[in-house]
């Protein structure tokens, strides 16, 4: 066998081009992921908090500025809610650069008016952000929480288009000090099951371990990431006193198509809140309207809205679209709401 000798000259010059080419390969990589992070950079997120007497709402928005990769494109909308009449500017909390991406609507209350109305009124202040974020008022920030929600959801929209992400956060608690303590826990967030023991909200983790991106067919009223298209379409009940919250807007999302995520980090966390408190903030509303923060109440009563539309009495905007969609989410969920009458 014989070999044949390539020139030195040749040699380099085949060396040179091989080098340019990888060289112009890398560049062009480098150019993809400097575009990938322009569109995360780029992109604008619309908070909207559910406020009833929440003093911790101005440290939310405080913390939601501070940890930010992007503050500038973080948008609020307030609808502060408070029996007493005594509301601080929310502006007051946060650098002067940011006072236009926050608008504040303070409603003096002498009674509670419902989750459902709470967060209408917020969505409504949006001004036609990228993305809505439902959390709760009483809500803390982990570093970059903004650049790690939208590559997530980009990423899980390249398999399905209309994906949202939704989760129980992390808790954390104020102690005697004024201190927030953040639990952190050995398990990841999360996936929403049906328990039947559970007569507030219905719910329970699903135990062990699972692959993230976890797809789940419930949401957590406390943390909703979406494209704002999805809170338009889905939007809030405003009939919906707390009981039952979760589980018709779920059953609204899949019915349409979205699938519901549950990523494997935690970018915010959830003042713990226990059952007395809820019962205090939200109970009042009992005395104005048919309704109940008790998930099982609020399903005995076959009048009620909650029992309406997870029974699949309600068919349309508030409810599954169609009644064949409504059989197909019980088959999904394995569960029949019409049980629990």
């Amino acid at each position: 066998m014989k070999f044949k000798t390539i020139p030195e000259e040749k040699f380099k010059n085949i060396k040179n081009n091989f080098i340019k080419k990888e060289n112009n390969f890398i560049k062009k990589e480098n150019n993809f992921i400097k575009k990938e992070n322009s569109i995360v950079n780029k992109k604008t997120i619309f908070i909207h908090p559910a406020c009833f007497n929440e003093d911790e709402i101005y440290n939310t928005i405080k913390t939601a500025y501070e940890q930010a990769s992007n503050p500038d494109r973080v948008y609020f909308g307030l609808y502060n809610q408070r029996s007493d009449g005594i509301f601080k500017d929310a502006t007051d909390f946060v650098s002067k650069e940011y006072h236009n991406n926050i608008i504040q609507i303070n409603c003096h209350s002498p009674f509670v008016r419902g989750i459902g109305l709470a967060r209408l009124n917020s969505l409504m202040l949006h001004r036609d952000q990228d993305y809505g974020m439902q959390i709760d008022a009483h809500t803390i920030f982990k570093k970059d929480w903004d650049k790690y929600l939208i590559n997530e959801i980009e990423e899980l929209k390249k398999v399905h288009e209309k994906s949202i992400i939704s989760f129980t956060p992390y808790p954390y608690e104020i102690n005697e000090n004024s201190e927030r303590i953040i639990y952190l826990g050995n398990a990841f967030p999360g996936i929403k099951i049906i328990n039947k023991d559970d007569p507030n909200f219905f719910f329970a983790n699903k135990e062990g371990e699972h692959d993230y991106p976890a797809e789940t067919f419930f949401v957590a009223g406390g943390f909703i990431f979406a494209d704002l298209s999805f809170f338009k379409e889905i939007f809030p009940d405003p009939r919906i006193a707390f009981g039952g919250e979760e589980h018709t807007t779920a059953l609204r999302a899949c019915t349409r198509g979205y699938k519901i995520f549950v990523t494997k980090e935690s970018p915010i966390f959830s003042l713990g809140k226990t059952e007395q408190l809820r019962y205090d903030t939200w109970a009042g509303v009992k005395e104005i309207r048919n309704s109940d923060i008790n998930f099982a109440i609020e399903m005995r009563n076959k009048n009620n809205i909650v029992n309406k539309i997870l029974t699949g009495k309600i068919i349309g905007d508030f409810g599954a679209p169609t009644k064949e969609l409504y059989e197909q989410y019980i088959k999904d969920i394995k569960y029949d709401y019409r049980e629990q009458q």
